[in-house]
């Protein structure tokens, strides 16, 4: 066990409520960290001026740059919907509650030929794995055949692969090690992962920006509970904990701390939220549990309160600048009915949600939180994405190419136990499109065609097809999973991969990515891997560029983890860029700020 993340000590009861600091000293040092890395504030000029203070007091490294040309796509202003060969199943032909939240999607590249390939877990039966060919097309292989909730991907072994963790809910996780050298399609070698660990979700992330990877789980204790196992109650191996896997490790047991000793973490998130140049811990709790918050430091992890408002009973969290300031804004989705659904089926519900509430802050429904010069603003009444149905998956990204995030929320619930008066048990609802406007908020986007009522619940983005844009990968319950191929007409965009090889951090988890065009910044995206519901979406920054950007350029900028920093000038538009870093972790005191672009 690694003392230092340890925050309660295991079998020791937390508060019911997150612990509460000084906000206003927390946020006015999270600010000076912010506006040193040029992450944040209200004026652009000095985050340009700050940015550049901190890039010449910091290494920089070098690095190997390819630069890959998007193809042409094709222009008919909507997402065209394709199914995959996989259907998520639940156990009967009505699922109980616990079946009811479905399962994720994993989307990345998984044998490192530059396309990207999709796992599908599985309630029952096999789940698949879809090897994609970089044009749109995918083969289906069965990966393996159980019960699984999320599939994730990262290094777990530190030879230089991507492998997979597949989350049961009711164990530990099971890792699946790349065999690089088994041909092709390649072949995964299953392993079991020494944890007590209960592990529902799973984040990896570089939690110390030293290189080595890091895996944070989270228990379901509803599911835990419904299947009357009696680790709940006693607080053994449940909670949310810190697991370090490696090669020795996996074989001989994953050290493993634990943060807490009771959670319902449908979501999990380690981005670098503060700005100061180091993951922090975000953990989603259905059933009214507090939201919990764990800012990344040297010496650990500190539990602390960044918000005003959260989600009563937060399904996804998800981090993107939804405002244009170059700083990260955060959405996390809930539950609230659509307008002009019926009574009949929302006020049990909403009866029974305001009886597990808890704590004053909590609110039943999505929350959007806008990141500023005083701390974060909940936004989402005021930018019209409040209320979006049973949301279960939520995903901010560029759809259109005009330099704003939108966001997607995908929606959908089964159980008899809540929905006795609907056929199957099963609350049917569109999925939800919105596009940014800008100063003037969201607006709801039918004719993009991405209202599917086939049950969603996990949800992935990222270019599947070579020409630049966001297509979607959505799981859904009892239907075929399904693609979404971006056939949205917009400028070109500008898609970043950074790799760090050498190290167990290959997928250089904890960097940031700036897009700078004619000296402004027009992007900045975190390399985070798994986001909204029990899914991964690549690890790849992407920047949509507006539609006066197709002959133009743009730097590139790199903050590794460790602080380190490569600069790609005069790089075109309508091109990925692959970033390949082969020099060791440098020394984190070089980087005294701890800066982020």
């Amino acid at each position: 066990m690694n003392s230092q993340w340890s925050a309660v000590p295991h079998g020791a009861r937390p508060a019911t409520a997150a612990t509460r600091v000084d906000r206003s000293v927390l946020l006015r040092v999270g600010l000076i960290g912010v506006a040193l890395a040029a992450c944040g504030g209200a004026e652009a000029a000095e985050d340009d001026a700050a940015a550049g203070d901190v890039r010449d007091a910091a290494p920089t490294v070098d690095a190997a740059v390819t630069i890959i040309e998007h193809r042409e796509g094709d222009c008919e202003t909507t997402f065209v919907r394709r199914e995959l060969d996989h259907v998520t199943a639940p156990r009967g032909e009505v699922a109980a509650i616990v079946d009811g939240t479905g399962t994720g999607v994993l989307l990345d590249d998984l044998d490192d030929d530059g396309a990207l390939d999709i796992v599908l877990p599985n309630l029952t039966g096999e789940t698949s794995i879809l090897w994609g060919d970089g044009a749109g097309d995918f083969e289906r292989r069965p990966f393996e055949t159980g019960r699984f909730r999320q599939a994730a991907s990262l290094d777990l072994d530190a030879d230089g692969d991507r492998d997979v963790l597949l989350t049961t809910g009711i164990g530990p996780p099971v890792a699946f090690l790349s065999q690089a050298d088994g041909g092709a399609p390649r072949e995964f070698q299953r392993v079991e992962y020494r944890t007590d660990a209960v592990a529902f979700s799973v984040a990896p992330g570089d939690l110390l920006g030293d290189g080595t990877v890091e895996v944070v789980t989270g228990s379901y204790n509803a599911e835990l509970s419904f299947n009357r196992d009696n680790r709940v109650l006693m607080g053994f191996d449940v909670g949310v904990a810190v697991t370090e896997p490696s090669a020795d490790t996996l074989a001989t047991g994953v050290p493993t701390d634990f943060l807490t000793d009771s959670a319902q973490a449908l979501a999990l998130l380690v981005v670098d939220l503060d700005g100061d140049g180091l993951d922090d811990v975000l953990v989603g709790n259905d059933l009214g549990t507090p939201d919990r918050i764990w800012l990344g430091d040297p010496a650990g992890l500190t539990v602390t309160e960044l918000f005003d408002t959260t989600s009563l009973s937060t399904m996804s969290l998800d981090v993107a600048d939804l405002d244009g300031d170059a700083d990260l804004d955060l959405v996390s989705t809930d539950m609230a009915r659509l307008p002009g659904e019926p009574d009949e089926v929302w006020e049990g519900v909403e009866d029974d949600i305001e009886q597990v509430r808890v704590d004053e802050i909590q609110e039943p429904r999505n929350v959007v939180q806008i990141a500023g010069d005083g701390g974060f603003t909940e936004s989402a009444l005021d930018l019209g994405v409040a209320a979006t149905g049973w949301s279960l998956a939520g995903l901010a990204g560029d759809l259109d190419h005009d330099g704003l995030s939108d966001l997607v929320v995908v929606n959908g619930m089964q159980g008899a136990s809540i929905f006795d008066m609907l056929p199957n048990g099963e609350l049917v609802e569109p999925n939800q499109a919105f596009r940014n406007l800008g100063d003037d908020g969201f607006a709801l986007e039918p004719e993009w065609g991405l209202d599917s009522t086939q049950g969603g619940r996990g949800m992935a983005q990222g270019d599947v097809d070579g020409d630049g844009d966001l297509d979607i990968v959505i799981s859904n319950l009892g239907a075929a999973a399904a693609l979404y191929e971006n056939r949205l007409c917009g400028g070109p965009s500008v898609i970043v991969e950074p790799q760090w090889v050498g190290v167990q951090n290959v997928d250089a988890l904890a960097s940031s990515v700036r897009i700078v065009r004619d000296g402004d910044v027009v992007g900045v995206r975190p390399i985070t891997a798994t986001r909204g519901y029990l899914s991964t979406s690549p690890t790849r920054a992407h920047v949509g560029l507006g539609a006066d950007a197709d002959e133009s350029t743009v730097d590139v900028e790199v903050r590794w983890p460790d602080g380190a920093w490569t600069v790609i000038d005069d790089v075109p538009a309508a091109s990925t860029v692959k970033v390949v870093r082969d020099s060791p972790p440098v020394d984190s005191s070089s980087d005294p700020d701890g800066g982020s672009p």
